[in-house]
This record gives structure tokens, C-alpha cells and sequence, in this order.
């Protein structure tokens, strides 16, 4: 695989981190915030990067979730294309990934 192969799927790994994290902070993270509101305690400085004003984020509604959730699984299948594309390249025509998943194993 080139250089520029190997940018472009992490662009796109990148890609797929965000797409993650808008699924699952889809409901704003109300419930970060509740439970503070229990505890008494206040935002830990690693949050609020994500909470400047320091409240939860815009809740996104089915519609936008749908969207991000086929894209991300769009990408997903073309990730499992690429990983097992890679048996072209190994001696023993077995996937990378395998190749290391059986080496970890070992360990």
C-alpha cells in the first residue's frame, strides 16, 4: 500500500472517529449533566473542551443520526474490503489483520 493509500484511510479513520462520536453524543449528553446536578460536583476539565458554555450539546434529531449511522457503515464496509484486500499482499494469503491477531496470540 502507498504513502497516500495509507493518509487517505486515516482521513477517513479520522472520519470515522467524528461520525462515531456524533452518534453517540446525538442526545446533546443531557445526562452528563444530570448527573452532576446530583453529585454536586462540577465538570471535570477534560469535558469542557466539548461544554464551553457548560451546558449539553444540540440534541440531533432521527433524521441526522440516520444519516451519520449509513455513512458510517459505509465506511465500515470499505474498511473490511481494504483489511481483507491485504491477503494479495501477505505469503500466506491470509488477511493482515489475522496475521497479527495470530501473533498476539502467541504472545
Amino acid at each position: 500500500m502507498s504513502g497516500s493509500q495509507l493518509s487517505a484511510l486515516a482521513m477517513k479513520n479520522d472520519m470515522a472517529d467524528q461520525d462515531q462520536a456524533a452518534i453517540t453524543s446525538a442526545d446533546g449528553n443531557y445526562d452528563i449533566f444530570e448527573h452532576l446536578k446530583l453529585s454536586g460536583e462540577p465538570l471535570i476539565p477534560q469535558l469542557t473542551p466539548d461544554f464551553p458554555d457548560g451546558k449539553p450539546g444540540r440534541v440531533s434529531n432521527a433524521t441526522e443520526v440516520e444519516k451519520t449511522v449509513l455513512k458510517l457503515n459505509g465506511y465500515r464496509v470499505k474498511y473490511q474490503e481494504y483489511w481483507r484486500s491485504t491477503a494479495n499482499d501477505t505469503s500466506t494469503g491470509t488477511s493482515s489483520h489475522e496475521f497479527i491477531l495470530d501473533g498476539l496470540m502467541a504472545c
